[in-house]
């Protein structure tokens, strides 16, 4: 699955489904963000966007 924004993704782990943020977004500089999320049967999942301009 392709994700163009984490924190767009990361809002709808907070739903009553019982998914959880278990990293939220993280920046990496010059590289982009990174997040960890478990999903409701509890499979932990992470999450990256590459952006080079994060600082």
């Amino acid at each position: 699955m392709l994700i163009k924004v984490i924190s767009s993704h990361l809002l709808r782990m907070k739903s009553p489904d019982g998914g959880a943020i278990v990293v939220p977004k993280i920046t990496m500089p010059g590289m982009g963000y990174l997040a960890y999320f478990t999903d409701p049967s509890g499979m932990l999942l992470g999450v990256s966007q590459a952006d080079p301009n994060a600082r």
